[in-house]
C-alpha cells in the first residue's frame, strides 16, 4: 500500500469516534481541518444522524478498500460501491429522527411525491431513507475528495 493512501486511510478510520458517555457519534478534534472543509463543501452538518451515517458510510467504503494499494484504485472502487442501507423500523426512532431538525419535513414531501405509499409510517420510513442515502453520497463524495487532496504526481 503506497504511504500516501495508507496515511490517508489512518485519518478516514480515525475521523468519528463513539461517545459512550452521551451515546453519540463526535468528531474528535484531531481531526484535520482540510477534512473538515471537505466535508463542509459536501453539505455535512451538525447533527446527531449526520455524524452517525457518516460514520457508517465510511465504514462500508473502508470495507470495500480494504487491501487495496493505490489512491486510484481506491478512488475507483468507492465510486462504484452500492450501499445498502434501511430506514429505521420502529416509529419510536422515527418520530424521534423526524423530530430532531426542523428541516427533515422536507423529507417527508420528497417522500410522499415519490411514492405511492398512503400509510404514515411507510412515508417517515421513505422520508429518513431519502435523507440517509443523501448523507452516505455526501460521505462518499467527502471520502473521494479526501483520498484525491494534494495527490503527489
Amino acid at each position: 500500500m503506497e504511504k500516501e493512501l495508507k496515511e490517508k486511510i489512518e485519518v478516514l478510520e480515525k475521523t468519528f469516534e463513539w461517545q459512550e458517555d452521551n451515546k453519540q457519534y463526535i468528531m474528535p478534534q484531531t481531526t484535520p481541518q482540510e477534512l473538515k472543509d471537505i466535508f463542509f463543501k459536501n453539505d455535512f452538518d451538525i447533527d446527531d444522524y449526520n455524524y452517525e451515517w457518516f460514520n457508517e458510510a465510511f465504514d462500508y467504503l473502508l470495507e470495500a478498500i480494504g487491501e487495496t494499494k493505490e489512491i486510484d484504485e481506491a478512488v475507483s472502487i468507492v465510486e462504484d460501491f452500492e450501499f445498502e442501507f434501511e430506514a429505521d423500523i420502529y416509529t419510536s426512532d422515527l418520530t424521534k429522527w423526524l423530530n430532531s431538525s426542523a428541516y427533515r419535513p422536507e423529507y417527508l414531501g420528497q417522500a410522499v411525491r415519490e411514492m405511492e405509499a398512503t400509510d404514515g409510517i411507510g412515508i417517515l420510513s421513505m422520508a429518513q431513507y431519502l435523507e440517509k442515502g443523501e448523507i452516505f453520497e455526501n460521505a462518499r463524495r467527502s471520502f473521494v475528495d479526501y483520498l484525491q487532496l494534494n495527490r503527489e504526481e
